[in-house]
């Protein structure tokens, strides 16, 4: 689940509890009073997330992102819908349960939007490789071209940079 590239699996679960507990922390103070609405977005917005995670799933193209972040995006989705569930249940006020229930839905949906921002940021990325894969792929294919139009390799060079990034 973590890959430690410079500590950002630690760092992203170091901001979501902070901004779970600060959270947590104006509920029971009594400074964030109505949240029955900020938990519905939660529920939908975990929706819309597993729904563009499904969608990048079927590509194959993105395997390697998705060995990457899947796990934490799942958690993300099922800890954000399940506390916001049992949050929406219950009357919340400015009690401790209310506040503890609230901080957890905040901790997984921030952790949820962070890990669905790296497979974006990782599908970039593989996008931008295979653009210039592509680019590569012809300036070789016009040179190879040129020295031999008749040889059957030329077809088969030409396609490396296609192939690469179509099934990378």
């Amino acid at each position: 689940m973590c890959n430690n590239d410079n500590y950002s699996c630690l760092v992203s679960f170091l901001l979501a509890i902070l901004l779970g507990f600060l959270v947590a922390l104006l509920i029971f103070f009594g400074l964030l009073t109505n949240i029955t609405l900020g938990l519905i977005i939660a529920i939908i917005s975990a929706f819309i997330i597993s729904i563009l995670l499904y969608v990048v799933i079927v590509l194959p193209r993105y395997n390697r992102c998705i060995r990457k972040y899947s796990c934490g995006i799942l958690i993300g989705i099922v800890g954000t819908i399940f506390f916001a569930i049992i949050a929406l249940s219950i009357e919340l006020g400015t009690n401790i349960i209310s506040a503890i229930l609230v901080g957890l839905v905040v901790f997984f949906l921030t952790y949820l939007i962070i890990k669905f921002l790296k497979l974006l940021n990782c599908i970039i990325d593989i996008n931008e490789e295979c653009s210039s894969n592509e680019i590569a792929s012809l300036e070789l294919n016009s040179t190879l071209n040129e020295i031999e139009s008749s040889s059957s390799e030329n077809n088969l060079n030409s396609n490396i940079g296609q192939r690469y990034c179509k099934y990378k």
